[in-house]
């Protein structure tokens, strides 16, 4: 079973307890690897990623994405640095699950086209105890599997 992490995702944010997760996950679904996209991002990466997705999905769909924090980052579009300083004034965390501190709650996306078998992985996540169900998002809502793992 392979683990594959894709440029923007930062493996040391991702616990030995999590890849277990993902490894009974994955076996369990005949699953032999998977890509993990994305993981803890700073509050740059962040407003790159949210004026990127902006840009080539529209303003709309990133209201659709965010809550009533992400808004307020999103209302500041196209300004950069602005959009920075608003993630760090609202606190990163209520922003973007993604800035959340990984010791406590891992984050993570992972490619659906990285599976053999999607659609049985989903529903293994969603038979999942350890994952946050709340906050479980997939697509066509979000363009991975999004996972949150709260850490033991």
């Amino acid at each position: 079973l392979t683990i594959n992490y894709g440029p923007n995702a930062v493996k040391s944010a991702v616990s030995p307890y999590t890849e277990n997760v993902l490894h009974g996950m994955m076996q369990s679904t005949n699953n032999s690897s998977i890509t993990v996209t994305n993981t803890t991002r700073t509050p740059e990466k962040q407003a790159e990623i949210m004026k990127e997705k902006i840009a080539t999905k529209g303003i709309d769909s990133q209201y659709k994405l965010y809550g009533p924090f992400g808004d307020k980052v999103i209302d500041l579009y196209p300004n950069f640095n602005s959009m920075v300083q608003k993630i760090y004034e609202l606190g990163p965390g209520n922003v973007s699950s993604h800035m959340k501190d990984p010791k406590i709650v891992n984050v993570l996306d992972i490619d659906p086209r990285s599976l053999s078998w999607p659609d049985v992985f989903k529903t293994a996540i969603k038979n999942n105890s350890s994952v946050d169900q709340k906050h479980f998002f997939f697509p066509p809502n979000d363009d991975a599997f999004h996972l949150q793992i709260p850490q033991p």
